[in-house]
């Protein structure tokens, strides 16, 4: 089974969850956070696609796990799902959604 394909359900629960947010008349929370999820997901893939020491912060190198394409997917899946896990929070906080339901 494909990386990509584990990360499909998160990708369907941001869809879900941001379009519950912007039904209920909250329109910015939903694109702010989706320009989050796109920055931690450059600097997951940066993280995780290069090996040691290929950024530098000053002389400070980076950590980095040289998983190549790998690494973009899980990039990509742990962006998704930070940015879904804020989501989800926001929506139980709100009761936009019914406490019954259990993910």
């Amino acid at each position: 089974m494909s990386l990509f394909a584990l990360s499909i359900p998160f990708l369907l629960l941001s869809s879900f969850a941001g379009s519950q947010l912007r039904a209920s008349g909250n329109m910015r929370l939903p694109n702010v956070l989706m320009m989050c999820m796109c920055l931690l997901d450059v600097v997951f893939n940066a993280l995780l696609i290069f090996p040691d020491g290929a950024f530098c912060i000053g002389s400070l190198p980076i950590p980095g796990f040289d998983l190549g394409v790998r690494g973009a997917a899980i990039g990509t899946g742990l962006s998704q799902l930070t940015v879904d896990s804020v989501l989800l929070l926001r929506l139980w906080r709100k009761q936009w959604m019914p406490r019954e339901v259990r993910l």
